[in-house]
C-alpha cells in the first residue's frame, strides 16, 4: 500500500469516527458552547484546519454574530478558508468558518464529511439553542416571581429589590429608577435610586425632553442599546453613559394606567447582546415595578396622612381615646394621659369600667353616669352623643367636661370600636356661671342706687317743702349725692374693666411718694368707714415713678375689700416699705374670714366674689381683678396669703422706676 493511500484510509477513519462521534452524542449535548465546541472540535480535526469559528444568524437583527471560536490565527496572517453552511430545514442557521495557513487540498469525500458534520450539529445547535433560550426564560420567570411574591410584603424595600433584580436578569452591573414630576408647567424624570456606582447620580434631574429619553417615554417597548458607542456623545444621556463607564444598557419606562410614572435602567460593563428573554424580562420588571411603587406611593401618603391625623390628635388641647367593645383603651392621646396623671385614676393602663370606678361622672342633673346607660354603650348601637359632664377625680376635685362620642364604623359597617372625647370646660363653665352672677349682681347694685334715688325724687315730688327747709335738704341732697357715688363707682369700674380687656389703660408715670399715696388712701377709708381702726405703718417717704391716681386706685380697692370682709372695730393695717434698692412693698392686713387655698387662683379674676362674698353687701367682684391689672402694667406683683380663719395679707410689690 503507498503512502497516499495509507494518509486516505487514515483520513477516511478519522472522518468515521468524527461522524460517530457526532452522531452518538448530538442527542445528549444540550448546552450551547458544548455543541459549539464539540463542533469545532470535529471540524478541524476533519479538515485539518488551523483555526475555526461559528457565526450565527440574529433573525430579529438579521445579522451573523460570532458565536465560538479556536485557534485565532496571529494578526496579519494570511489564512485560507473554507466555509460550511448550516441549515435547518432549509433555514438558514448561520456558517462554520475554518482557517488554513496554506491553501488545503480538501479531499471530496472530506467536504461531504464536514458537510454532514455541519449538518447533524446544526440540528444539535438549533436544539441548545431552544433550550438554553427555554433555560433562560425559566429562570427570568422564577426571578420575576421572586420579586413579585417579596413585593406583596408592605415590609420589603421595594425599589432595592427591583434594582437587583434588574441586574439578576440580565447580569448588570448597576440600575437606577427615576421618578416623574412636574415643576413650572415642565415635566422631568428625578433619580431617585440606584445600585452600583451609578449611587452618586441620585438626585440627577433631566428634562422629559432630552435626547433618548424622550424616545423610551414615546415608546411601549424598552430602549436597547447594545453598544454606547452608538450614542451620540452631545446629549446628556450619551455623556453619562460614558462618565460612567456604561457600555450597554436597557432603558424602559414605567407605567401605570397608561401613565408614565418614572424609567427603569440597567447597565452592563461591556458591549453586550441582550436576548429577547432579558428585554422581555426588563419589560415584566419594569410593569411590576410600576405597581408596587405606585402602591407604596399610596401606603406612604396614607401612612403620611395618618401621621399627620395622628399629630393632630395626639397635640388637641382635649382629651381622644379610642376605646373596643371591651371597655379597653386602645389609643389615648397626651391630653387624655396628663389627665389621668392628674387625676391619678387608672386611665391610661386599665379598662374604661375601672377608670370609671375612680373617677365618677354627673350629667347636668347631678346624676352618676354609668357605663352601661352611658353614651359609650349607645355608641356601639350607632348613635352619636355629645352632652355636658362633671367629672369627679378621687380627690373630690370637679372639673366640667364637654363629651362627644361617635362610633367608628368598619368597612362593612360593622362597629368594632368608639372614639370618645371631651374637653375640660371648667373655665368656660365657670365664666358662664360669671357671667349670670355679674348680671344677678350687677343688676342688684345698680337697682339699689337707682331705687333710693327713685325714692328720693318721689318724695320730693310728694313734698316740694323740703326743699326750703334746709336740715331736710341737706339730708336728702346728701343721700342723692351719695348714690350718685355709688353709681358713678360702679360705672367706672365697668368703664376700667373694658378697658383693660381692651388694652387701653394707660399709665401716666409721674415721680410721687408712696407714703404720701398710703396716708390719703387711709384718711379717705377713716373718712368714709367708722367701723373699723385704721393703721399706717410706713417710713416718712418712699420716691418713686408711678401712675398716683391708679396706685391710690390699687390701695383704695384694697382697703374697701379688707373692710368688707373684716369684722366690726377690728383693725386694718397698712404697711409700706422698701425691699432692696429697686422694688417698694405695701401690705394690706385685715382680720377677716381669709381666703382657702382653692380660691386664691380664682380671686383676681374678673366678677368672681369669694365664698365670704355671700354674707357681705355690695361689689361687683372687679376689685381685685382692676387691682392686679394696675400692679401688672406697673411690672409688679400681687399675691395673698391667709392662714385658715386669721384674716388675710394682700401685698402688693411695685419696682421703684417701672418700664412700660
Amino acid at each position: 500500500m503507498t503512502s497516499d493511500e495509507h494518509r486516505a484510509d487514515e483520513q477516511s477513519a478519522l472522518e468515521l469516527r468524527a461522524l460517530q462521534r457526532v452522531i452518538a452524542t448530538g442527542a445528549r449535548a444540550l448546552e450551547l458552547d458544548v455543541v459549539l465546541d464539540r463542533c469545532l472540535e470535529q471540524a478541524l480535526a476533519v479538515a485539518r484546519a488551523d483555526a475555526g469559528q461559528i457565526y450565527l444568524l440574529d433573525p430579529k437583527r438579521k445579522q451573523d454574530r460570532l458565536a465560538a471560536s479556536r485557534h485565532n490565527l496571529p494578526e496579519g496572517t494570511a489564512a485560507h478558508q473554507h466555509e460550511i453552511v448550516l441549515m435547518v430545514e432549509e433555514e438558514r442557521l448561520g456558517f462554520l468558518r475554518l482557517f488554513f495557513k496554506t491553501r488545503p487540498a480538501l479531499a471530496g469525500s472530506t467536504v461531504e464529511t464536514l458537510e454532514a458534520i455541519g449538518a447533524f450539529e446544526a440540528v444539535a445547535i438549533e436544539s441548545a439553542r431552544r433550550h438554553q433560550q427555554a433555560e433562560l426564560r425559566a429562570r427570568i420567570a422564577r426571578m420575576l416571581n421572586e420579586c413579585g411574591e417579596r413585593l406583596l410584603d408592605p415590609d420589603t424595600d421595594a425599589p432595592a429589590l427591583i434594582l437587583d433584580t434588574a441586574c439578576r436578569l440580565v447580569g448588570g452591573q448597576g440600575a437606577l429608577l427615576s421618578a416623574m414630576f412636574e415643576r413650572d408647567g415642565a415635566q422631568y424624570s428625578r433619580l431617585s435610586h440606584a445600585v452600583g456606582d451609578d449611587a452618586r447620580l441620585v438626585g440627577m434631574e433631566l428634562p422629559v425632553t432630552a435626547p433618548y429619553l424622550r424616545e423610551s417615554l414615546a415608546s411601549t417597548t424598552p430602549s436597547v442599546v447594545e453598544d454606547v458607542e452608538t450614542l451620540d456623545p452631545t446629549t446628556t444621556i450619551g455623556q453619562i453613559a460614558r462618565q460612567q463607564a456604561t457600555r450597554a444598557f436597557i432603558l424602559v419606562t414605567m407605567r401605570q394606567a397608561g401613565r408614565p410614572i418614572g424609567q427603569l435602567f440597567v447597565k452592563s460593563s461591556q458591549p453586550r447582546i441582550y436576548a429577547d428573554a432579558e428585554i422581555d424580562g426588563v419589560q415584566l420588571l419594569a410593569n411590576m415595578a410600576a405597581q408596587a411603587l405606585t402602591r407604596d406611593r399610596r401606603r406612604a401618603e396614607e401612612r403620611a396622612e395618618h401621621a399627620r391625623v395622628a399629630a393632630i390628635l395626639e397635640h388637641l388641647p382635649i382629651v381622644v381615646a379610642v376605646l373596643d367593645k371591651k371597655g379597653n383603651i386602645v389609643h389615648i392621646n397626651a391630653a387624655g394621659r396628663e389627665l389621668a396623671r392628674r387625676t391619678g385614676s387608672k386611665l391610661v393602663h386599665d379598662d374604661w369600667r375601672e377608670s370609671l370606678a375612680s373617677v365618677r361622672l354627673y350629667d347636668r342633673e347631678g346624676n352618676l353616669v354609668t357605663l352601661e346607660g352611658g353614651s359609650l354603650s349607645r355608641a356601639f348601637t350607632g348613635a352619636s352623643s355629645a352632652e355636658e359632664l362633671t367629672l369627679e377625680t378621687p380627690s373630690g376635685e370637679r372639673r366640667h367636661i364637654l363629651s362627644v362620642t361617635v362610633p367608628l364604623r368598619e368597612p362593612d359597617g360593622r362597629i368594632e370600636m368608639v372614639l370618645s372625647s371631651f374637653q375640660d370646660i371648667t373655665a368656660l363653665r365657670e365664666l358662664s356661671d360669671a357671667k349670670d352672677r355679674f348680671l344677678s349682681i350687677a343688676s342688684h347694685e345698680l337697682r339699689s342706687p337707682i331705687t333710693s334715688l327713685r325714692a328720693t325724687t318721689s318724695l320730693l315730688q310728694l313734698d316740694p317743702r323740703a326743699l326750703t327747709d334746709e336740715s331736710r335738704r341737706t339730708t336728702l341732697l346728701g343721700r342723692i349725692q351719695r348714690q350718685i357715688d355709688r353709681l358713678s363707682l360702679l360705672v367706672e369700674r365697668l368703664l376700667d374693666t373694658t378697658r383693660l380687656n381692651a388694652g387701653e389703660l394707660p399709665l401716666e408715670l409721674v415721680e410721687c411718694d408712696l407714703t404720701a399715696l398710703c396716708q390719703d388712701a387711709v384718711e379717705h377709708a377713716r373718712m368714709t368707714d367708722s367701723e373699723h381702726r385704721y393703721a399706717l405703718d410706713a417710713p416718712e417717704a418712699i420716691p418713686g415713678r408711678w401712675d398716683p391716681a391708679r396706685i391710690e386706685q390699687v390701695l383704695t380697692n384694697l382697703l374697701s375689700n379688707a373692710c368688707r370682709y373684716s369684722p366690726t372695730h377690728s383693725e386694718i393695717v397698712v404697711r409700706a416699705r422698701l425691699a432692696g434698692s429697686e422694688r417698694a412693698v405695701v401690705d394690706v392686713v385685715d382680720q377677716g374670714p381669709g381666703v382657702s387655698a382653692d380660691q386664691r387662683e380664682r380671686l383676681f379674676t374678673a366678677f368672681y366674689r369669694g365664698a365670704a362674698a355671700a354674707r357681705h353687701k355690695g361689689g361687683l367682684g372687679l376689685g381685685l381683678y382692676i387691682t392686679r391689672e394696675i400692679v401688672r402694667r406697673h411690672g409688679g406683683t400681687i399675691d395673698v396669703t391667709s392662714p385658715p380663719g386669721h384674716g388675710a395679707t394682700f401685698t402688693v410689690e411695685l419696682p421703684l422706676r417701672p418700664t412700660l
